[in-house]
């Protein structure tokens, strides 16, 4: 496209115009809402600005340059990530990310319901078999927020979702766990009681609120925790032909510049090796191990090994994606 001075002045003057956003001071605890909610505002915008201008003075620009020419400026737009593992588990994260609400939990991978009281081999018929539950046994009513807790100290404030549809939550992740067993007798439930129960973190271990389901006929209870599905950020499942070693923890140097991805691979006595690579995007690094050279024992070699990635900044609050995965890993920060 071949830009007059008129153009030219006129797209130097709407950058101008909307250069003082960026120093806006924002209290640091909203920091990333506050940026987010003002990027997409600037965004939304300076496209229109542009695209006004564009029109009037030099004709139509197509809406992809425009898109393109924004993607440079903003890292959380899918146009500036890399093609890939890498870029593609952070276009999904961040996708995951926009749809969750407001306080936001993030899960290290899906969390399984928990029963109690009974064998582990009872475990699964447990929740195979499906819960029936009589007119006015759970409450519906929303209970009070609570709060999740990590063993620092750190927690944060949640809704919690009532007994109804807890167990509703319940029922739909044992769909998703056990094909449909037409066959099995539907576990009764006669109770249910508001308590706390452990989920995995990317910052750790984590209490959070749940409920307890008593089933009618046997000592085993269900568990089931009870922040809504809104609020957490779900991880996704990545291509399966996507084979290469998986990261198990990641530790940051002192300065975040570094990280140290923990993995299970072959014997430091292999002549296999392994390297690193990481993209970033607005809220994630994702990162990706991959092997050189023949393997000695197999795919499933289970030594404790580690291989160090730089990042061009610092790792900061940023959540850390196994690009393999697809799932953020646990950070020891």
């Amino acid at each position: 496209m071949t830009t007059t001075p008129e153009l030219e002045s006129a797209l130097r003057q709407l950058f101008l115009d909307h250069e003082h956003l960026a120093d806006i001071e924002v209290p640091e605890r909203l920091a990333a809402d506050a940026a987010r909610r003002a990027q997409s505002h600037h965004r939304q915008r300076l496209i229109l600005g542009l695209a006004a201008v564009v029109l009037l003075i030099a004709g139509a620009v197509g809406a992809q340059q425009l898109r393109g020419s924004q993607a440079q400026r903003d890292p959380a737009l899918p146009a500036s990530l890399p093609s890939g593992p890498l870029g593609d588990a952070l276009r999904t994260f961040e996708n995951s990310w926009a749809a969750a609400q407001p306080p936001r939990l993030t899960l290290l991978g899906p969390q399984l319901p928990q029963v109690r009281g009974t064998t582990d081999d009872d475990y699964v018929p447990t929740l195979k078999a499906g819960f029936a539950v009589g007119p006015n046994v759970l409450p519906t009513t929303k209970p009070a927020d609570s709060l999740v807790r990590w063993q620092n100290g750190a927690e944060v404030g949640v809704p919690v979702m009532s007994a109804a549809d807890t167990l509703a939550a319940l029922r739909s992740a044992s769909g998703k766990l056990f094909d449909p067993c037409p066959d099995c007798v539907p576990r009764r439930v006669t109770s249910a009681t508001l308590m706390t129960t452990g989920i995995l973190t990317p910052q750790g271990d984590a209490v959070v609120p749940a409920w307890e389901f008593v089933l009618e006929g046997t000592p085993a209870t269900v568990v089931m925790w009870a922040v809504p599905a809104t609020h957490t950020v779900t991880p996704a499942e990545m291509p399966e032909s996507l084979v290469t070693e998986t990261v198990n923890s990641v530790v940051p140097s002192d300065d975040g510049r570094e990280l140290t991805l923990e993995f299970a691979g072959e014997s430091p006595d292999c002549p296999l090796t392994y390297t690193a690579s990481a993209a970033r995007s607005a809220h994630a690094v994702s990162v990706l191990i991959e092997p050189h050279g023949d393997r000695c024992s197999g795919p499933d070699a289970q030594h404790s090994r580690h291989v160090t990635v730089r990042l061009d900044r610092p790792l900061g609050e940023a959540l850390v994606i196994d690009a393999t995965l697809g799932n953020p890993t646990l950070v020891k920060r």
